[in-house]
């Protein structure tokens, strides 16, 4: 069989699984990928530059649509470029579907060009890899179609590789035609997982991160419904809409927001991100029920003594509770909430981000990237007039990558898109705008403090040296990255000009 038709065959494989987007950065050695790719998905095929920006993309993808894209590289260091963009779906459980060429084992370690030990680079952080020597007979063959449903079958919990080795010819013009069948999906119907928790005593609910598949607002009106207070913690880039018995300002809690008796505390997904509410926990003495969809830890404080696996919403609503802890979460968002004329005079970095939250609604796909901006989205959530919901790369929590990010999510959701980052992050990932070109309307909104402005924030602030080895202060702005890559730019200096720019770009 020819290296083409084998590809050809694996990426039917995955075709009839349910993948849907394909990205590729050009190079020889995949050659018989990307021919195959071409025939097979024409219509939704990314050719990018740059492996480390293809990979986020496909980050994006998985994130936004809860289906893996498929990421093409050629041999050697193309490879290396994917790893930030692998560790994080592995550490946020992201789809992801990386298939490598790779040289023959003969030509590794003997001075070929371009051969490198790759087999095995991705592997931990990887929910299935295999390293498929070029087939050279029937059986072999098999087991190269039998790793590709090996892959689709843990891709559910994050990237898989599959490392594809290919001898020359690397291609012969010829009519590719499947002639397997193929009854594999991407899809998991999880079953209804028995949960057996006792009833609780006086409880507090607290959500963290959550798959793409789980709806925030449907869990927080489960337990409103029940009378159950919950906080809504900023990791699920999710706003929902005022209830005396939701939270979603945790980061400007006191320790004694829930000093009234809490027996029970019910936590809902993955890590969280606020640090007043994270600081409480590790001081929380009561009964800790962790609620997760995989078997991934996600307790720092090592607190739970109860740990419910299954899929989150059927999980939730399993759960009984004798009584709700009360905890008095309207009066101080209300108290919050009157800080709101401030917000909308100042010119700071928050208001901005208060002035983004009144604007956004359900229509938009919200980005929102790490260090400063996602800190800035906690403190403002209770300004959002409308609920919404978005993503964010808080697996790893790089600013590597964003903007490749928000454009994959853009791309797979097909939906107006709002990238929010920083002008370090932006700096870090310029090459990745030019995947940004052809979405039908994305809008990316840089706050420009020259340098790392988190870093005002932290004690080394106070340090002799904080400006210039961690500010990292440059005195750039991006009207010229906007002209090199045709798109346009707006730069805001004043609150007005921010409200003026904001509604023109948004409209």
């Amino acid at each position: 069989m020819s290296a083409t038709q084998i590809a050809f065959d694996c990426l039917e494989c995955l075709k009839q699984a349910g993948v849907m987007h394909v990205g590729i950065a050009p190079g020889s050695r995949s050659t018989p990928l990307v021919v195959s790719a071409e025939v097979l998905f024409r219509d939704h095929l990314r050719v990018h530059y740059d492996e480390r920006g293809l990979g986020f993309w496909g980050v994006g993808i998985g994130k936004s649509t809860g289906i893996p894209a498929v990421l093409i590289v050629t041999s050697g260091t193309a490879v290396a470029n994917l790893l930030p963009a692998v560790i994080e779906a592995y550490y946020s459980s992201t789809p992801l579907i990386v298939l490598t060429a790779d040289r023959p084992f003969e030509l590794v370690g003997v001075g070929s060009n371009q051969a490198i030990d790759q087999a095995r680079m991705l592997a931990p952080y990887c929910r299935f890899s295999a390293d498929l020597h070029p087939p050279q007979s029937a059986l072999e063959e098999g087991a190269w179609l039998s790793s590709v449903m090996a892959a689709v079958a843990n891709v559910d919990r994050g990237p898989v590789h599959l490392n594809m080795r290919f001898r020359d010819p690397l291609w012969q013009e010829t009519e590719l035609i499947c002639t397997r069948g193929y009854r594999h999906s991407l899809v998991k119907k999880a079953a209804m997982m028995p949960v057996s928790v006792a009833p609780i005593d006086h409880g507090l609910v607290v959500i963290g991160e959550l798959g793409v598949r789980d709806s925030v607002q449907d869990i927080v009106a489960h337990f409103a419904q029940l009378g159950v207070p919950v906080i809504v913690d900023g990791i699920s880039i999710a706003t929902v809409a005022p209830h005396p018995l939701v939270g979603q300002m945790g980061e400007w809690y006191p320790d004694d927001l829930i000093s009234s008796p809490v027996d029970t505390l019910v936590h809902i997904g993955g890590k969280l991100l606020s640090k007043s509410m994270n600081a409480w926990i590790s001081k929380f003495e009561g009964r800790y029920i962790q609620v997760t969809d995989s078997e991934d830890r996600t307790d720092p404080h090592h607190h739970s003594k109860e740990w419910v696996i299954g899929p989150i919403e059927d999980c939730a609503r399993a759960m009984t509770f004798n009584s709700a802890a009360k905890v008095p979460i309207a009066q101080y968002e209300a108290h919050i909430s009157r800080h709101s004329e401030w917000f909308q005079t100042q010119w700071s970095e928050l208001s901005a981000m208060a002035y983004l939250q009144s604007e956004l609604s359900q229509e938009w796909m919200v980005f929102v990237g790490n260090s400063l901006p996602i800190r800035l989205w906690n403190m403002s959530r209770g300004f959002s007039q409308h609920p919404y919901r978005g993503i964010t790369n808080r697996g790893a929590s790089g600013i590597d990558g964003l903007v490749a990010t928000m454009a994959g999510a853009a791309e797979g959701s097909g939906r107006k898109t709002m990238g929010i980052i920083g002008d370090i992050s932006a700096l870090h990932d310029l090459n990745s705008i030019g995947l940004l070109g052809g979405l039908a309307h994305s809008v990316t909104i840089i706050f420009n403090n020259d340098g790392g402005g988190i870093f005002r924030y932290l004690p080394i602030r106070d340090y002799a040296a904080h400006q210039s080895l961690f500010r990292v202060t440059h005195g750039l702005n991006f009207s010229h990255v906007a002209a090199l890559f045709g798109r346009h730019y707006q730069m805001a200096e004043t609150q007005a000009d921010s409200v003026r720019a904001i509604q023109t770009a948004m409209n």
